[in-house]
């Protein structure tokens, strides 16, 4: 057992020693089973001190070197190795962290800003943009950023311009703009419907719409409508004032949803000085058509007794021409009846076989003295009309007697699901091709008819008001015009 700088017993390395057994040798004894298996490896052993015994077999010899070196030979350069690599991994660690904390600031920061940046756009502060300089992500994502804020500034801007817009609209309408929804609370209303109401806003705020109504059906229908289109456009409705004073109204209303409520908005137009005008116009519209119409039939009168008393042929001829103008001045009062109230239908329960009988007894003279049989044998049916209805039947029976060259009208009623069908018929001749298509349109008239083409065309349109309509049918042996009314 040697090495360089040690001695034992007083002899140096190159000297030979006596042998020993290293069973008998403190310390070595442990290595003895691994030496004489002819085993390598290391071993920390007790000697006089602590030492590291590396052993290895020599086949040559058929024995074992073995080096054994103190333990602070062996220990002193790892312990300085672990120094050393704890020194380098902390330092590592150092530097680690030191870039991170750079690169952290350098991400951080503007991250920071561009939190600080959406917090003062959250509150409406649009000047507000982000000084982020780097020419990275971050940085594109600032320039990104100011670009949407410039964006939604322009937005905002326009969006700002079309609310004054509507707002200057809506409290500047002179007609009432309401906003409300389906329960019928009202949202907002402006200043022209405080004044057509006498309310304030303030307590208009308060009131539910449907109390406005005059007939609160008048509120469920304008309801139905609106939900069946979507709109409604001059819908006529009665509605009260503060002061209890009843106002004519027409509704113009759209509906839509507004996060998962029912909105209606429109604008309500006060149509009561019309309604009263027009009353008022009717009124004397009405005295002079009766004042017309009596002095109409004095002068009829006296026409017919000199046209039946006259011998002169001549003379005769002429009475007989003006008792026609003035039958034609009496047709012409009855049309413009007709106009004045076809504007302006109420739907009512109508007895029908009255109105009928009306329209005959009219016309049973004339009837008469050409040789033409009316007949009717009666129908207790109730329709929706109004006062006009007996005059849409005239105006038929009329044109029958003056135009077909009939000997017989006949007048039917049945009964077809919803409708009341009245057909009235006549066995005259046929209406003429050129006109039968157009003969419900205004002006249109037989040859040689000194009528004013009106009849036909507001008998349509009453008709059609009354939620109904009229059919024609004419061929060689006859005409027929069936009315189709609403069953009461």
């Amino acid at each position: 057992v040697v090495h360089p700088d040690y001695t034992a017993c007083n002899k140096t390395w190159e000297e030979s020693f006596p042998e020993h057994n290293i069973k008998n040798i403190s310390g070595l004894s442990l290595l003895y089973g691994e030496i004489k298996n002819g085993s390598h490896g290391i071993q920390r052993i007790k000697m006089s001190s602590t030492y590291y015994a590396a052993y290895y077999p020599l086949r040559q010899i058929n024995g074992s070197l073995v080096f054994i070196l103190p333990e602070e030979v062996v220990s002193e350069p790892i312990e300085k190795m672990r120094s050393l690599l704890w020194f380098v991994a902390i330092s590592i660690s150092i530097a680690v962290i030191a870039i991170s904390i750079f690169f952290s600031l350098g991400i951080t920061k503007p991250i920071e800003k561009l939190k600080k940046a959406t917090t003062e756009i959250a509150k409406g502060n649009l000047e507000y943009t982000v000084d982020i300089s780097p020419k990275d992500e971050i940085g594109e994502l600032a320039k990104n950023f100011n670009e949407m804020v410039m964006k939604l500034k322009e937005l905002t801007k326009s969006l700002e311009e079309s609310e004054k817009k509507y707002r200057d609209i809506f409290d500047y309408s002179l007609d009432a703009v309401y906003i409300s929804n389906e329960k019928g609370k009202l949202l907002d209303i402006n200043k022209a419907g405080e004044e057509l109401f006498g309310y304030s806003k303030k307590e208009l705020m308060r009131i539910n719409v449907t109390n406005l109504y005059v007939n609160k059906e008048d509120r469920e229908r304008f309801k139905r409508e609106i939900e069946k289109r979507g709109y409604v456009k001059n819908f006529e409705v009665k509605l009260r004032r503060k002061d209890g004073k009843e106002i004519d109204c027409l509704l113009s209303s759209v509906m839509f949803k507004k996060e998962d409520e029912i909105i209606y908005q429109g604008i309500i137009k006060d149509i009561t000085p019309i309604k009263e005008a027009r009353k008022e116009l009717e009124v004397y519209n009405s005295l002079l058509r009766h004042d017309i119409s009596n002095r109409l039939q004095i002068a009829l009168g006296i026409m017919e007794l000199i046209k039946d008393e006259e011998k002169d042929k001549e003379l005769k001829e002429l009475v007989k021409k003006a008792f026609d103008n003035l039958l034609s001045i009496k047709d012409l009062l009855l049309k413009l009846r007709m106009i004045s109230r076809a504007y302006e239908i109420k739907l009512k329960k109508a007895e029908l076989d009255k109105a009928i009988k009306e329209s005959m007894e009219y016309f049973v003279d004339v009837a008469e003295e050409k040789g033409i049989k009316i007949h009717y044998n009666g129908a207790k049916v109730r329709v929706l009309a109004d006062e006009m209805l007996s005059n849409i039947f005239s105006n038929i029976i009329e044109n029958a007697i003056k135009h077909s060259n009939c000997r017989n009208i006949y007048i039917n009623v049945r009964e077809n699901g919803k409708y009341c069908v009245v057909e009235i018929k006549n066995d005259g001749e046929k209406i003429p091709d050129e006109i039968k298509d157009a003969i419900f349109e205004m002006g249109v008239k037989g040859k040689g008819s000194n009528g004013s083409g009106l009849g036909l065309h507001l008998v349509k349109k009453i008709v059609e008001k009354y939620g109904g309509k009229i059919e024609v049918r004419s061929n060689e042996k006859e005409t027929s015009f069936e009315l189709y009314l609403l069953k009461a």
